[in-house]
């Protein structure tokens, strides 16, 4: 079966208005099924609806206006307006391919939750009939496989066992053409993992190494644990799985578990998430200007996550808001900012007020759960002058690491490079027959180093890159794309 192969198979819902079970799309357990939004975010009334939905995506209005459809080139070169799911399903399609692409170990069930929780709500909260988990977010689909977030995958065994039906119920074991009765049992886990920021933990489910069904359709075979609702925290979760208790229907009326018993049961799960940035520090001094004669507020700060580069730097404006006065950066193993920041002498009252916010990879600021604020004295020139502005910097990387982001990229895409201690940087990046296009030789220090590689002047396409840095090797590719 294809899905027990990885693959990940895309299925539109159709296009006659109604709650059809429409095959293959009908098959939830195993095809991801997509209907259509509308121009104006909302779900289109020609798609089809009901609980087998799992994403929209743009497929058109079919109104009275053609621009409210989807613009299209026919054969003769010419342009047509067209609506129906099967526009809206190769988008989905698209976009899990470009998610397969991020990390070399992204499984089919992978894309699937993550499309599905990064999905954007257009209709009702949560899900419905219309829209599913809502309308594919391609951009935060992709960016959860990025080298920001951290995915990693666990194994346990047992738990918990909770009897779910208290009579038997008639069950039919299709793959072996076999009616009993059954029980149906559900085996709950207490789990742990590292902690990350609480509103971006998504966990699911792992074919490969579950023992366990769903609560749902056992019969289709594919092992099936998932998260427990409500119970996900910062660090820890409740993970669940099903199985069922059988007994025959005719003499000797013999019992047996399906497909295991409930101390046999196996969890595999994958824990995807942002780990939260420790929260820079800030205190307040002065610097002394030698020109004015003088002294200035100066903030000595102390980095935060080691992952970020880039802080924004806010002060009180008129005793309320706060204004972005200085954006300050460091790389590799600085030991002090690139440029001292001295804050001009205009203050609030008596007292300085400031907040650091980290910046990510994006470019977009960090929230972090207790924002930071600073509290000083009224400058005057009787302040003694201080030391320059300090970084201090985390610990060093622990082992050799390479992500290369952002991946598709245009023109230009950065290499990240870990090193646990100094040595000689070899990387080279070759294109789909193999020349040599880049490439980067030289000695750098221990820390996190970054290498632009930028292919404005090259065509687009698949390329692949190789670095060597000691004993350490390590191979990928990256997609230009135009």
């Amino acid at each position: 079966m294809l899905y027990f192969n990885g693959s990940f198979v895309v299925a539109a819902m159709g296009n006659n208005n109604g709650s059809q079970d429409r095959v293959p799309a009908c098959y939830s357990d195993i095809v991801f099924s997509v209907a259509s939004a509308n121009k104006s975010n909302n779900y289109s009334s020609f798609s089809n609806h009901n609980s087998y939905v799992d994403v929209t995506a743009p497929g058109g209005t079919n109104s009275s206006s053609q621009y409210d459809d989807i613009c299209v080139i026919t054969g003769d070169d010419d342009v047509d307006y067209m609506y129906g799911t099967s526009f809206s399903t190769p988008l989905v399609s698209g976009v899990a391919s470009l998610m397969m692409s991020m990390r070399e170990d992204v499984r089919a069930e992978d894309v699937e939750y993550i499309l599905k929780h990064t999905a954007d709500d257009i209709y009702l909260a949560g899900f419905d009939n219309f829209t599913g988990y809502g309308k594919i977010n391609a951009k935060e689909a992709i960016r959860r496989l990025s080298s920001i977030y951290n995915m990693e995958r666990y194994t346990t065994n047992g738990g918990t066992i909770i009897q779910v039906d208290n009579d038997w119920k008639t069950f039919v074991l299709y793959a072996d053409f076999y009616t009993c009765v059954a029980k149906k049992y559900r085996i709950e886990k207490n789990i742990s993992f590292n902690n990350y920021n609480q509103s971006t933990i998504l966990i699911w489910g792992n074919i490969d190494g579950t023992l366990g069904v769903a609560p749902s359709n056992p019969n289709y075979q594919i092992p099936w644990c998932g998260v427990k609702e409500g119970t996900i925290t910062s660090s820890s979760a409740t993970i669940q799985t099903y199985v069922y208790k059988c007994k025959e229907l005719y003499y000797p009326y013999q019992t047996f578990w399906y497909p295991c018993e409930p101390s046999e049961v196996e969890f595999a799960y994958t824990v995807l998430g942002d780990p939260p940035p420790s929260t820079p520090s800030i205190s307040l001094g002065t610097q002394w200007d030698p020109d004015m004669h003088i002294n200035h507020p100066k903030l000595t700060i102390t980095r935060g996550s080691e992952d970020t580069d880039e802080y924004n730097i806010y002060r009180m404006k008129n005793g309320s808001s706060f204004d972005v006065v200085a954006t300050i950066s460091c790389s590799g193993t600085t030991t002090t900012w690139v440029d001292e920041i001295i804050m001009s002498t205009q203050y609030y009252g008596d007292n300085w007020w400031y907040k650091v916010k980290a910046k990510d990879d994006f470019g977009s600021e960090s929230d972090f759960s207790n924002t930071v604020y600073t509290k000083g004295v009224q400058v005057d020139s009787s302040m003694n002058k201080d030391e320059p502005i300090t970084l201090e910097i985390p610990e060093l990387p622990s082992g050799y690491s390479l992500s290369a982001f952002p991946n598709p990229f245009n023109p230009t895409t950065n290499f990240k490079i870990g090193l646990p201690e100094a040595g000689n940087v070899k990387l080279s990046v070759y294109n789909s027959i193999g020349q040599n296009v880049f490439k980067f030789d030289e000695y750098r220090e221990a820390g996190y180093q970054n290498i632009v590689f930028e292919a404005k002047n090259l065509n687009a396409g698949v390329y692949f890159y190789r670095l060597n840095v000691k004993n350490y090797s390590k191979s990928g590719k990256i997609l230009y794309v135009k």
